[in-house]
């Protein structure tokens, strides 16, 4: 992952001394430590009998490869609701909270950033709406554990397949 080199407020360049827990960087103009704290993501995983709903990435991070819907939360929303939202925004596909349990929480390191969240899982009897990829989805279809593991240099990570079980189970 790329070092934080600048303050994410003011702009200055970043001294390399740490606070009294030896973690952060220090700001000199704002006097004050930064922080690489994770962004928060939610997902819903879709199953269908022993198959999973992935979506193919349309735009970074990790364009080309496949995942579950998920994204970024949004300051004003929790995470079931952002798992949600994705999953609708993502694939046209709707499922009341109600109807989901979360299944795993994760933790990934992009290039420029750490990610941690949680990923609901939800039966596909209980969604609504027709399966349309769109926003960040370039496509989106079942898999199952096998094509997952057969095909594993297509998706995005590890934490795919095991989360996937886990689902499937």
């Amino acid at each position: 992952m790329k070092q934080l080199n600048n303050c994410h407020i003011c702009g200055a360049r970043l001294k390399d001394q740490q606070d009294k827990d030896g973690e952060g960087l220090y700001c000199p103009e704002c006097d004050d430590y930064r922080y690489m704290n994770p962004k928060p993501v939610a997902g819903t995983l879709v199953v269908d009998g022993d198959e999973v709903l992935l979506i193919k990435r349309g735009h970074e991070p990790n364009k080309g490869t496949w995942s579950f819907p998920a994204g970024y939360v949004d300051h004003d929303e929790d995470m079931k609701e952002a798992a949600l939202r994705e999953l609708n925004e993502e694939t046209g596909l709707s499922v009341r909270e109600e109807d989901t349990e979360i299944i795993d929480t994760i933790q990934m390191e992009h290039e420029t950033h750490y990610v941690t969240g949680i990923i609901l899982g939800a039966s596909k009897e209980h969604t609504d709406g027709s399966l349309n990829p769109s926003d960040d989805a370039a496509d989106a279809r079942y898999w199952s554990k096998e094509e997952m593991l057969k095909k594993s240099s297509e998706l995005e990570g590890d934490h795919v397949t095991r989360v996937a079980s886990k689902a499937i189970e």
